[in-house]
């Protein structure tokens, strides 16, 4: 059997350390992965790994989506690539992003409940003074 020649920790998500742990209990293959009993596997060790077992028992586990949920949060973000010394500067990437997450918020039928803008220093920076501002505004209640 092909599962045989892989050793366990080839599966995805089982690292060295859970390796280990699977080998000390006489799990060395995907084989003997397959064949161990998923409760036990979620005793001992996490129900992500029951997941796994499970799958490989050919359990699908995973409710697959045909369309993801809408977003609960939309985030356009930037980094600079040189310093930035004025709200003037700011201004213009300001609009571009909020430009931005308004398409997104369209694209998936949503409107937005606050916005949110934060700036803050270049933390590799330590010279530099440290600051992180934020702004947060609630959209205006459509219910009246």
């Amino acid at each position: 059997m092909l599962l045989a020649g892989i050793e366990v920790r080839e599966v995805w998500g089982v690292g060295g350390r859970l390796s280990a742990q699977l080998t000390d209990a006489g799990i060395r293959t995907v084989a003997d992965l397959r064949a161990a009993d998923p409760r036990r596997i979620r005793e001992r060790f996490t129900v992500v790994l029951e997941r796994t077992v499970r799958e490989l028992q050919g359990v699908s586990c995973i409710d697959i989506e045909t369309a993801p949920p809408p977003k609960q949060q939309i985030i356009a973000s930037r980094s600079f690539g040189a310093q930035v010394f004025s709200l003037q500067e700011l201004a213009e990437p300001i609009r571009m992003h909020m430009a931005r997450a308004a398409e997104k918020l369209r694209r998936q039928g949503s409107a937005a409940g606050a916005v949110g803008v934060w700036i803050e220093t270049n933390r590799f920076r330590a010279q530099d003074a440290q600051y992180s501002p934020s702004y947060t505004v609630a959209a205006a209640s459509s219910h009246g």
